[in-house]
């Protein structure tokens, strides 16, 4: 298995187990915070994107880091690959109850998108998308 291959494993199982993280937080009280912008926020969001961070990261500690969550760091413009995440796409949705919220995730290597995943855990719709090498 190449490590393309190995990505987009760890990559489509680190979605989903985030979407099962989502579903337990989903039309809970949970608590709604403000972030920049007065951009709503909600404690799912930094869950999620903590869990995306640990499964991803944990297993390929040489790839950088970035998320709309996380304060960005620019060592990861070093790095050959990086992990792109948004861990709740579409949190307006999301805090309201609507079903239509998804997770993001891509692996860029060398500046370029090479896989990506969008998961719906409501729906169970799962997407995804690699380059053919």
């Amino acid at each position: 298995m190449n490590h393309l291959d190995g990505d987009i494993a760890l990559l489509n199982a680190a979605v989903r187990e985030a979407g099962a993280l989502a579903l337990r937080c989903f039309r809970t009280d949970l608590e709604v915070l403000q972030k920049a912008g007065d951009t709503p926020d909600r404690e799912a969001d930094i869950a999620v994107d903590r869990l995306l961070r640990q499964r991803l990261c944990g297993e390929r500690s040489e790839y950088g880091w970035l998320s709309e969550e996380t304060e960005d760091d620019s060592e990861r413009l070093a790095c050959e690959r990086v992990w792109v995440v948004d861990p709740i796409d579409g949190t307006y949705v999301f805090l309201k109850g609507v079903r239509h919220f998804c997770h993001a995730a891509a692996m860029v290597e060398n500046g370029s998108p090479v896989a990506s995943v969008l998961f719906n855990p409501v729906e169970a719709r799962f997407y995804e998308g690699w380059v053919h090498r």
